[in-house]
């Protein structure tokens, strides 16, 4: 604050949220104020890198956990059309979401979403990530509630969630609570703040898969088939 250097840095020893305010003067001498909210967290211990999305030009953080190399941000790119019926190759913004909540995927849209030489996580490669976290052998294959508890947190952003994460993002993942779209009803299920919903393909079979979904009241990881739904998107 009320620096006069170029530029400048600040190293901030713990973790916590903070408030930074920067003045600026432009040439004419007026002075502008900018708040910003910044949260910060443990620095994961997982290799971290980028992808640029040549599609659009956006830019992606990567996470290397276990074996794999993940997006750390929801998928945006913009994949459109007019099947308005169907909705089979359409992308939708998350209503009331930020930039960084990126977009719900609609059917084969999911499918084709990923940049070159990327792609949507199979179950089994859901199921590796869920080794990785920990979770117990018998449960696996196990669909619906109570799967993989205590694990969500470890794949959890630290912000946003309506409730409080005790040990978030020990991963780096930073699982975003972006809602999703039930496309048979016809509106933004919403839930952005306590729910989010991930896509899974069996590319082999050229077939929906097991999802993942969590939310903020539940600890766990949920495997589930998404039908007529639109999620949120990782590659």
């Amino acid at each position: 604050e009320n620096s006069t250097y170029n530029e400048a840095s600040f190293i901030y020893n713990s973790p916590g949220f903070y408030l930074a305010r920067v003045h600026l003067k432009d040439p004419s001498g007026t002075i502008l104020q900018y708040t910003f909210a910044i949260t910060i967290t443990k620095r994961p211990d997982n290799p971290i890198g980028y992808i640029l999305d040549q599609r659009d030009g956006q830019l992606y953080r990567t996470v290397q956990i276990g074996n794999q190399t993940l997006m750390a941000h929801n998928l945006n790119y913009a994949f459109l059309s007019n099947d308005s019926i169907n909705q089979i190759m359409t992308s939708f913004s998350v209503v009331g979401g930020q930039g960084f909540y990126g977009r719900h995927y609609a059917g084969m849209a999911a499918q084709n979403s990923c940049p070159e030489g990327w792609h949507l996580p199979s179950d089994e490669e859901w199921i590796d990530l869920e080794r990785y976290l920990g979770i117990n052998e018998d449960e696996l294959y196990l669909s619906g509630a109570g799967r993989a508890a205590g694990l969500d947190d470890k794949i959890k952003a630290s912000f946003d969630w309506d409730e409080p994460i005790a040990n978030p993002n020990s991963t780096g993942f930073g699982a975003l609570p972006a809602g999703y779209w039930f496309s048979e009803r016809s509106y933004n299920w919403g839930f952005y703040g306590h729910y989010t919903a991930f896509w899974s393909w069996n590319e082999a079979d050229n077939i929906k898969s097991f999802g993942r979904s969590m939310s903020h009241e539940r600890d766990e990881i949920r495997r589930t088939i998404p039908f007529s739904s639109s999620l949120s998107a990782r590659c």
